[in-house]
C-alpha cells in the first residue's frame, strides 16, 4: 500500500519542467516573440481550477479503489511493473544521394510492418499545444485519468446508445500503445491504472513526449518526428503551424484520415481546423499565426514519399544491410540513411535494361540484371535487381544476388595471379593448340596456336586460361578467387578441376562487380558502398598495381580482341573502356563486366529457370546494354571520340608483337604493343614462330586417334560463331595410309586424308569416336568424349 499511496500524491504542487526559448518560429516564417510554453496555456492558466479538480480526481480514485481493495491490489501490481516508457527501435528513411526518398525500412512482426517510433529530444511547445487541444485539453491538471471526461462518455453512452464514447487521456493512450490488449472493461481499467503511474512516476511532460513517439500517423508510421519527415521532409521543430495541426489531427482515425486519400485529407483538414479555432478562441496564440495558418491549411497536402515498387529490390536489399547490422542511422532523434543510389540514374538504367531484353525475349531470355558502381569510391549508384518486381518471369528474384555460371569472366583473375606468381610474362607465348589441353577446346575444333598472354586473353580462349590455371595451381587460383570475395565454398579445389576458369564455379553480379574493382583500383579490394553510413571492412591489397594495370590495359586492347571479336561492335567505346564478356555453357547465363574512368557497370542477362537461351552471348547480348549503359553515364555524344587510356604499368617499356595468325613467311601481319618489363623486354620485334596451326606429328606404327584424348570432358565455348562450333579429330596412321574412315557412335561419319583434321559437329552428350582403315581391316581403339 506504501506503493500505492505515493502514486497517488497530488501533482498540483509540482512545477511542470518547460523549456526556455527565444522565440518559437515555423516553416511558415511565423515568430512569435512571447513561445506557446506549457504552463502558459489555458490548461494550466486554470491552475487552480484544475489543481482542485485533480485532487478531487485522486480522491474519487482512491475511493474507488477502496471500494474494490481485492481486485485494486491486482491492478495496482500489475500498473507499477507497467510504469516504464518503453517503445521499439527507430525505423529509418532512406534516401537516394540528392535527397530524394527511396525507402523505409519498418519493424516486422507476424501480422505488420510499422515505421518510426522516433524519439523526441523535448517537445516544442507548438507541437504540444496543439496535440493537447484535440487530444486532452485538462492533461496538465490531472494525475493520468480524467475523472470529469469519465463521468461525461458514461453518462452520454447511458443517454446515446449506438455510439459509444471513449475518455482516454494521453497517459491512457500511451498505456494501451506500449501495452496493446482486446478492448474490454478490464483492460480500461489496467489503461487507467497504468496511466496514473505513468505520471506519477515521470512526470506529465515525459509521458506527453512518449505519446508523441508511439502515436500512430497513418501509413503504417508512428510518432510525429517520423510523420514531419515522411509527410513533409522536414524536421519537427521546422513545420507551420499548419502543418501541425493536420499532423495532429491523424490519430484519432490513422485509417479514416490517410492523408494520402483526398478524403482522409479533408477530414484531417476539417479537424485541424477546428483546432486552431480552439486556439483562437482561448487566445493560446497571436492571432495572425492563426489566421495565417487557416489559410495554408485549405490547400496544404503531404510533399510525397510515395513507395517506389520499381525499386522494390533496392529497398530490401537496404533492409537486409540494415538488420546485419551493416547500415544504421548515426542518431536515433533523425535516423535518416543517405544511399549512394542515384534513383534519377536508376530509373533510366532500368527502362534502358527493359528495353534491350525485350530485343531477347524471342531468344529466350526472360531477365536482366544490372548494377553501377562509381569509381574511386565504390559508391553504388544503381542496382536494378531484374526487369520488374511484379514480372511474372522471375522477376521477383534479385539477380544481382543470385549464383550463376560466371563463364569466362573469371579468367582475368587467373591471368592476374599467373602474373603475381611469376608463373606468366607479358612477352611469353601462350599455346592454343590442343596438345597438352587435357580434353579442354575452345568448342570450334580450331586452335589459334602460339599467342601473347594479351591476345589469348582478350579473345577469351579457353586452353591457355586452362594451362595457366594449371600451372600456378587449383588449390592457389580457388584460394585467390575466395580471397576476391568471389566464392565461399568450402568444397576441395579439385572438385571443380581446370573448368573452374571457364564457369565451372558459380558467383554472383555483385561479387564479380566488387572484384573486377580491384582490377580498376589498381589491386585494391573495398566493399561495394551502398550508404553513408555503412560500416565497411578494411580495404585490402589483392594484387600489384602493376599486374592490375597490366590486365587492364590487355582488357582495354580493341587489336588484341582480334581475329574472335570484329572491331567497332559492342566492346569497343568512344573512351578508354576495359570489358570482359562471358556465357556459360548452353547459353544459360550472358555477362559484361566493363570499366571505365567513371564507373564499373555489370550486366547480367538469363533466366530464373536457369534454362538455355538461343544462341545469346555475352558479346552478342550482355555487352550491347553495357556498352549503353556506360554511355549514358559518361553522357557522350554520338560520333564523339575521347582521346584517353588507362595509364601503363609504371616501370614497363612498350614492345611491338605481332598477332597470332601472321603471314606464314616469318614476317609479322598486325601488331600489338605489349608492355613489358626492361630485364624481360626483346631488342626487337616479337614474330611468333609457328602461327599457323600445328599438325599432328605423323605415326609410323598402328592407327590411333591422336585428338581427342579418351575420356576427355569438353566444354563448348558458346561465345564462338555456330559455324565454328565443331570439334576437331585427328589421326595417327601408318605413312601407307592415305585414306580413313572416322565413326561416331557407330555411325560412320566421313571418310578423309589420313594426315587431314577433320570437324564434328558438336551434340551434347558422351560420345564413342572411332578411326578405320576403309574396306579392309584395322581400326583404331575407341575414344570416349563428353561434351557439355
Amino acid at each position: 500500500m506504501t506503493k500505492v499511496r505515493e502514486f497517488l500524491l497530488p501533482l498540483c504542487g509540482r512545477r511542470w519542467p518547460s523549456r526556455q526559448r527565444g522565440s518559437d518560429e515555423g516553416s511558415d516564417g511565423s515568430t512569435d516573440p512571447h513561445p506557446i510554453s506549457l504552463r502558459e496555456t489555458t490548461f494550466s492558466r486554470r491552475r487552480e481550477k484544475g489543481c482542485a479538480l485533480g485532487k478531487i480526481s485522486y480522491v474519487v480514485v482512491a475511493l474507488s479503489i477502496a471500494s474494490l481493495l481485492p481486485s485494486a491490489f491486482f491492478f495496482a501490481d500489475a500498473a507499477l511493473s507497467r510504469a516504464i516508457l518503453t517503445a521499439p527501435r527507430p525505423t529509418p528513411i532512406v534516401y537516394d544521394r540528392n535527397g530524394a526518398f527511396l525507402t523505409q525500412i519498418g519493424a516486422r512482426d507476424a501480422a505488420r510492418i510499422d515505421y518510426g517510433y522516433w524519439p523526441l529530444r523535448d517537445v516544442p511547445p507548438r507541437v504540444a499545444l496543439m496535440t493537447l487541444a484535440l487530444e486532452d485539453r485538462r492533461f496538465a491538471s490531472h494525475p493520468g485519468v480524467d475523472i470529469r471526461a469519465v463521468l461525461r462518455a458514461a453518462w452520454r453512452n447511458v443517454t446515446r446508445p449506438g455510439r459509444r464514447e471513449g475518455a482516454s487521456t494521453i497517459a491512457m493512450q500511451a498505456a494501451r500503445m506500449q501495452n496493446p490488449a482486446p478492448r474490454g472493461f478490464a483492460a480500461k481499467i489496467m489503461e487507467a491504472a497504468t496511466a496514473l503511474a505513468l505520471v506519477a512516476r515521470h512526470g506529465h511532460e515525459a509521458v506527453l513526449a512518449h505519446y508523441l513517439r508511439l502515436a500512430p500517423y497513418g501509413n503504417g508510421g508512428h510518432g510525429i518526428a517520423h510523420a514531419a519527415r515522411f509527410y513533409f521532409d522536414k524536421p519537427l521543430e521546422d513545420l507551420s503551424l499548419a502543418e501541425i495541426a493536420l499532423l495532429a489531427a491523424v490519430p484519432q482515425s490513422p485509417g479514416r484520415m490517410n492523408l494520402f486519400h483526398e478524403s482522409g485529407l479533408a477530414q484531417a483538414r476539417a479537424r485541424a481546423a477546428r483546432a486552431l479555432a480552439f486556439l483562437a478562441r482561448e487566445k493560446l496564440a497571436p492571432p495572425e499565426q492563426i489566421a495565417l495558418a487557416t489559410k495554408q491549411l485549405a490547400t496544404l497536402r503531404p510533399a510525397g514519399a510515395a513507395r517506389r515498387p520499381d525499386a522494390l529490390h533496392l529497398a530490401l536489399r537496404y533492409e537486409q544491410l540494415a538488420r546485419e547490422g551493416l547500415v544504421a542511422a548515426a542518431s536515433p532523434h533523425d535516423p535518416r540513411i543517405g544511399a549512394t543510389i542515384d534513383l534519377a540514374l536508376q530509373e533510366k538504367l532500368a527502362q534502358l535494361s527493359r528495353r534491350y531484353l525485350s530485343l531477347w525475349r524471342s531468344a529466350g531470355a526472360r531477365q536482366v540484371a544490372l548494377m553501377a558502381v562509381e569509381r574511386g569510391t565504390g559508391a553504388v549508384l544503381a542496382d536494378i535487381g531484374s526487369s520488374d518486381y511484379r514480372d511474372r518471369r522471375d522477376g521477383a528474384i534479385d539477380f544481382t544476388r543470385a549464383s550463376r555460371s560466371p563463364g569466362s569472366t573469371l579468367k582475368p583473375f587467373v591471368y592476374a595471379l599467373a602474373f603475381e606468381r611469376g608463373a606468366l610474362q607479358s612477352t611469353d607465348l601462350l599455346a592454343d593448340v590442343p596438345e597438352g589441353a587435357s580434353g579442354v577446346s575452345n568448342a570450334d575444333g580450331v586452335f589459334l596456336g602460339p599467342m601473347p598472354p594479351r591476345q589469348a586473353l582478350a579473345n577469351s580462349r579457353n586452353v591457355p586460361a586452362t594451362n595457366l590455371l594449371r600451372r600456378v595451381g587449383l588449390e592457389a587460383n580457388f584460394q585467390f578467387l575466395h580471397e576476391l570475395g568471389l566464392h565461399d565454398l568450402e568444397a576441395p579445389a579439385e572438385s571443380l578441376g581446370l573448368s573452374m576458369a571457364i564457369g565451372a564455379l558459380p558467383t554472383r553480379l555483385e561479387h564479380l562487380v566488387r572484384a573486377y574493382g580491384a582490377l580498376a583500383e589498381d589491386g585494391v579490394l573495398s566493399d561495394l558502398v551502398f550508404a553513408k553510413e555503412q560500416t565497411r571492412r578494411r580495404s585490402i591489397r589483392v594484387m600489384s598495381s602493376d599486374t592490375a594495370q597490366l590486365v587492364t590495359s590487355m582488357l582495354a586492347d580493341p587489336l588484341a580482341r582480334l581475329p574472335s571479336f570484329p572491331r567497332y561492335g559492342p566492346l569497343e567505346y568512344p573512351f578508354a573502356v576495359a570489358v570482359k564478356t562471358g556465357t556459360s555453357q548452353a547459353y544459360r547465363d550472358a555477362w559484361t563486366i566493363a570499366f571505365s574512368r567513371k564507373a564499373i557497370v555489370g550486366v547480367w542477362i538469363g533466366r530464373g529457370d536457369a534454362g538455355p537461351m538461343n544462341r545469346l552471348s555475352g558479346a552478342s547480348s550482355s555487352a550491347r546494354l553495357a556498352h549503353a549503359a556506360l554511355t549514358l553515364i559518361h553522357g557522350a555524344k554520338p560520333g564523339e571520340i575521347v582521346q584517353e587510356a588507362f595509364p601503363p604499368p609504371q616501370g614497363r617499356v612498350p614492345v611491338e608483337m605481332c598477332l597470332a595468325g601472321g603471314r606464314g613467311d616469318g614476317r609479322c601481319g598486325e601488331t600489338l604493343v605489349e608492355w613489358a618489363k626492361p630485364e624481360t623486354a626483346p631488342p626487337t620485334r616479337v614474330a611468333l614462330a609457328g602461327a599457323s596451326r600445328p599438325t599432328p606429328p605423323e605415326a609410323t606404327m598402328e592407327l590411333a586417334v591422336a585428338t581427342p584424348e579418351h575420356r576427355t570432358h569438353i566444354w563448348r565455348n558458346p561465345e564462338q560463331p555456330a559455324a565454328l562450333n565443331r570439334l576437331a579429330l585427328r589421326a595417327n596412321a601408318p605413312a601407307s595410309v592415305e585414306q580413313i574412315l572416322w565413326v561416331v557412335d557407330g555411325e560412320p561419319f566421313l571418310l578423309a586424308d589420313a594426315d587431314k583434321p577433320v570437324f564434328w559437329p558438336m551434340q551434347p552428350g558422351t560420345h564413342r569416336i572411332q578411326a578405320r582403315l576403309p574396306l579392309r581391316p584395322g581400326a583404331s581403339r575407341v575414344v570416349e568424349v563428353t561434351i557439355e
